[in-house]
């Protein structure tokens, strides 16, 4: 009898914690986990399925977005502006970036979008500004953020552009606080990674080679060089030797993530770089010691649409 009791009080306790569990998802109508589980639990008790709220979710593509909301200085014809590149270094996760109002860190002024090894340039106000963003892998919209597992991380200190005309804020790993992502704010002398070209209705036609690879031909301080195209680089990239020929004069150190680890190298800005029709102002390169071939990497490709056409890569201006 004391062991039919005890099985008695077991099952109730169960039928009690479903209850409870049933009652509590009937406020949350509109997630999407465990859904499944909670509406067999409401059918075990006689309760009819929750209706779950469709989600509308913004198409894939539209990473590089940026979307602007309604600020009272973006209206002012004597405003300054500053021109804002944000860089995400960060492998395998997307960013929306918001910056935001610095006296309401709820009251959003711009968000965008930025791909994974990709760049934005924005155009804002030069004020202060509170930083935060999501990190994740599927963007679904601008009040959800992504799908599935996502990271909200919000910077303490705002950064401040108010003496700044042209500016890079860079989002990498290898840090120990603003949830293990290192964040910097530098200053340019002009606007980064501007193109120009030689005619409006430029375009840039790459054979494949033999080995499967895009080269094109370049030149930098009247140094000439071929380019690998490599969408999986952050940056271009040179092999160490290459300094003296750019005419390098300061290059700080830096370690870099690449397709075959960790490399070590230094970081310098490269006054111009000329290849086909197009030259590109203002470069962010890197140095790396165990580079063989320079690489065309993400922070020149995303100036350009790039469309492959049989054996050929054809790459055109953006907006041009």
């Amino acid at each position: 009898m004391k062991y039919i009791l005890g099985a008695f009080n077991f099952i109730a306790l169960a039928l009690g914690m479903i209850v409870i569990y049933v009652l509590v998802f009937d406020g949350l109508s509109n997630r999407d986990t465990s859904v499944s589980v909670v509406n067999k639990a409401r059918g075990f008790i006689g309760k009819p399925p929750l209706k779950i709220a469709t989600i509308s979710c913004m198409p894939q593509d539209i990473e590089g977005s940026t979307f602007v909301f309604d600020y009272p200085v973006l209206h002012s014809q004597n405003t300054k502006m500053v021109q804002l590149e944000l860089s995400n270094q960060l492998r395998n996760k997307s960013i929306l970036l918001h910056l935001n109002a610095p006296d309401d860190r709820n009251r959003r002024i711009v968000s965008s979008l930025i791909p994974s090894m990709g760049s934005v340039t924005v155009t804002v106000p030069a004020e202060k500004y509170s930083v935060s963003f999501d990190m994740g892998n599927n963007f679904c919209n601008l009040n959800r953020g992504f799908l599935g597992n996502q990271k909200k991380i919000g910077i303490r200190q705002p950064i401040n552009l108010e003496t700044k005309s042209y500016a890079t804020l860079n989002i990498d790993d290898g840090a120990v606080s603003n949830g293990g992502l290192k964040i910097s704010l530098n200053e340019t002398d002009s606007a980064m990674n501007s193109v120009t070209s030689t005619k409006s209705d430029a375009f840039l036609s790459l054979p494949v080679s033999r080995d499967g690879h895009f080269y094109v031909s370049a030149k930098s301080n009247h140094f000439p060089f071929v380019f690998m195209v490599d969408s999986g680089a952050t940056n271009v990239a040179f092999p160490a030797h290459f300094i003296k020929n750019l005419g390098v004069k300061r290059c700080s150190p830096v370690t870099t993530n690449t397709a075959n680890g960790i490399a070590k190298g230094c970081e310098a800005m490269v006054k111009e770089i000329t290849f086909g029709p197009y030259t590109i102002n203002n470069v962010k390169v890197v140095f790396l010691k165990r580079l063989n071939t320079p690489l065309l990497g993400m922070n020149v490709l995303n100036k350009f649409k790039m469309f492959k056409v049989d054996d050929e890569l054809e790459l055109v201006k953006k907006g041009g």
